[in-house]
């Protein structure tokens, strides 16, 4: 982690992102797969090489992990979106309790959430979850765990309607609908 950052101080820029990427340890298939997923062909390095050495020594990541995070969602990496992310990291971290490992599985199986805001989707959307069902703080943390998909839904347009949907199908009450995702959830299957 600490060859990270003084290759950033040494290195400060590089003529593309493909070079950026190829710095990371990237695959050429993983430098590819990043463009495609709207990397700009020029972007501030000191910044992302910044953004980068943040996450790995806050997450505790491999130098694979940081490739597969940033060939799966290069978009953080761009000077828009990369200050905000250790603030919204350890927000998301505080307001599920959630341990260190905890917070490194829900961003690896979730890197889109680098890019989203805790005040504006993230903070709500737990609200509106834990209130909808009726659960405690370690039930809602064990159901981001094991489902961290539920953090890149939409409230409106899928989770809501989605639980809507299985109390109407089902006949269930609120505290019955919990009790069967809560089932699912502590053998790991996604049910929304």
């Amino acid at each position: 982690m600490l060859v990270l950052t003084l290759v950033w101080a040494v290195t400060p820029s590089f003529s593309s992102s493909a070079s950026f990427l190829a710095h990371l340890g990237c695959s050429p298939q993983q430098q590819l797969v990043a463009k495609r997923r709207f990397l700009p062909a020029e972007i501030d390095t000191l910044r992302a090489g910044t953004t980068c050495d943040s996450l790995q020594n806050l997450l505790g990541l491999s130098a694979d992990d940081l490739s597969q995070l940033v060939s799966s969602h290069p978009q953080f990496l761009t000077s828009r979106s990369s200050g905000h992310i250790v603030p919204l990291l350890s927000r998301l971290q505080h307001a599920l309790q959630l341990s260190d490992r905890q917070l490194k599985r829900v961003v690896l199986a979730q890197p889109q959430l680098l890019s989203c805001s805790f005040e504006n989707n993230l903070e709500p959307k737990l609200h509106r979850l834990q209130q909808e069902l009726a659960l405690t703080d370690s039930e809602l943390r064990a159901m981001i765990v094991s489902m961290p998909a539920l953090l890149a839904y939409s409230w409106g347009a899928n989770i809501q309607p989605t639980l809507v949907s299985l109390r109407a199908r089902l006949g269930l009450t609120a505290p019955e609908l919990k009790r069967v995702l809560k089932r699912h959830v502590q053998v790991g299957r996604p049910c929304i």
